[in-house]
């Protein structure tokens, strides 16, 4: 979109990065009561409302554990993790830091619904790793997410800012087993389609080729 605003008669080919094959190396998990978040732990990335969201999942779900993966200022992580201990639910919600592919791959692999409620975003790796891993993605529409996520298939896109409308989807998936293992299934079908190494090295090539 940045090389069209530049040069709006330019020709744009867009190729994708592949998703790192850790996030394929595990069968598409059982639907479990756990909602993940990965990446940058700052206002942009809608963590708060994540928060908020999950805050009220927490007392409908009552099972149901989160975590939130990726590194932010310590302001921000310390102002989450009080709002979390003053809802009650700190046993329920862990703030893992910044952790690398190989943990996070496992965690997803324990299944969930993988929820990113950005509030500006352009190709975010996390949704496309969350789909390789089978899990359900929630997601705004924001960015290229909706051209990673298809709504209602792979997962749910709501709309920016809106704690309650990230409730609503997360629950949607949790309160259905059966179609929240479709959607992982959507998704990582998806995700071998697109984003394996081999599929975007031969996007690479062919584009080469048309050059």
């Amino acid at each position: 979109a940045q090389c069209r605003a530049l040069s709006p008669r330019a020709a744009v080919h867009e190729v994708e990065d592949p998703v790192n094959e850790l996030f394929f190396a595990h069968p598409i998990p059982a639907p479990r009561p756990v909602v993940h978040f990965v990446g940058e732990v700052l206002p942009r990335k809608g963590v708060q409302q994540w928060l908020e969201a999950f805050i009220a999942l927490k007392r409908r779900f009552p099972t149901l554990r989160g975590r939130i993966v990726g590194h932010g200022p310590t302001a921000i992580v310390e102002r989450l993790k009080r709002a979390t201990a003053e809802a009650g639910i700190s046993d329920a919600l862990e703030f893992a830091g910044a952790r690398p592919h190989a943990d996070i791959s496992a965690a997803f692999a324990q299944g969930g619904v993988f929820c990113l409620p950005s509030l500006t975003e352009h190709c975010p790796n996390a949704i496309m790793e969350a789909m390789a891993a089978g899990l359900p993605v929630v997601a705004t529409r924001v960015g290229d997410v909706p051209r990673i996520v298809e709504n209602e298939a792979s997962g749910l896109l709501v709309a920016t800012a809106d704690p309650l409308l990230v409730e609503e989807a997360v629950g949607r998936i949790l309160e259905a087993p059966n179609w929240h293992r479709r959607l992982g299934e959507r998704g990582r079908a998806i995700a071998a389609e697109r984003w394996t190494a081999s599929r975007c090295a031969e996007a690479h090539t062919d584009l080469y080729g048309r050059l």
